[in-house]
């Protein structure tokens, strides 16, 4: 029959691959798993040692000695997880940093297509912005939305070309800019960003309306009267006033987001995206007149 000291040791022995298949419920995070794994290892061992180990080693200097050693062993072991665990943490913060302050131009070209559908036909921006106090402000308020449902994509930015079809290639543009800082910083991100620069990477809708309203603007369409000829017809286009005003704001709520973890990534105010900064940027005289353009 076994003695107390044996069934101890079985059960720590029958322990040890049970934590290991369950070592997920306590972190989703590979590295942390083996760290937790590891401690308990070697902390659960030294216990032992001092508990039992008596029982199944008879000599007191060779228990001593195995005892001090797996105690410098553990000391050891964590002394480099730490160290390696800072630097690891270093390298990672300036990743997400290089990666955040890459996106700085895609997240202003993205902004200043949506201000852009705010100008009016003299080429003002058909709202009065200062009275925002902040991007946040302006893109979850109703007159912004309004303006967008409003804006007729079948109109012509050139003579062979509607708005419609400039959008949706520009959008395209920005989105591989996007995907582009995916490719090169994935690795080294948090879910949170990577989940955001994917969704300004490809995944939101938005850009399927942009395709849907080019196609839309491609179409021809013509109208008759009587016996008059056919004419070619741009009927209004302008999917955007299909979406929900709690879908329109999610999307809009997603980049606030990632302007927010942008900015916190940068030191200076002038390099943050600011309604104060973005509308500085809308033209040349305002350009010229801010110290902070890089030329």
């Amino acid at each position: 029959m076994m003695n107390k000291e044996c069934i101890i040791l079985l059960v720590w022995l029958f322990s040890l691959p049970i934590l290991w298949k369950i070592k997920h419920w306590f972190s989703k995070n590979i590295e942390t798993q083996a760290r937790f794994f590891i401690a308990y290892t070697i902390t659960t061992i030294i216990v032992l040692l001092f508990w039992i180990g008596k029982t199944f080693i008879s000599d007191t200097d060779f228990l001593l000695n195995l005892t001090t050693e797996i105690i410098g062993i553990g000391i050891t072991v964590f002394l480099i997880d730490r160290v390696y665990q800072y630097v690891n943490t270093k390298n990672e913060q300036l990743y997400r940093k290089l990666a955040l302050r890459t996106c700085r131009m895609p997240i202003y070209t993205y902004c200043a297509f949506w201000l852009g559908m705010l100008e009016s036909d003299t080429g003002k921006i058909s709202i009065d912005l200062t009275k925002y106090k902040s991007l946040e402000d302006l893109f979850l308020s109703d007159e912004f939305r309004n303006k967008v449902n409003s804006f007729d994509f079948n109109k012509y930015i050139a003579i062979d070309t509607t708005y419609a079809q400039y959008y949706e290639k520009k959008m395209n543009e920005v989105k591989d800019r996007f995907q582009s800082v995916l490719a090169k910083y994935a690795s080294k991100l948090s879910r949170k960003d990577l989940l955001l620069l994917e969704h300004f990477g490809g995944r939101a809708y938005f850009y399927t309306v942009f395709v849907v309203m080019k196609f839309i603007s491609e179409a021809k369409f013509t109208s008759q009267f009587g016996n008059e000829s056919a004419k070619e017809i741009k009927p209004f286009n302008n999917n955007f006033r299909n979406i929900s005003k709690e879908n329109f704001h999610k999307h809009f709520h997603k980049l606030i987001e990632l302007i927010n973890e942008y900015n916190g990534s940068v030191e200076n105010d002038y390099e943050k995206w600011t309604i104060e900064n973005i509308n500085k940027l809308q033209t040349i005289e305002s350009a010229n007149n801010n110290s902070a353009t890089e030329w």
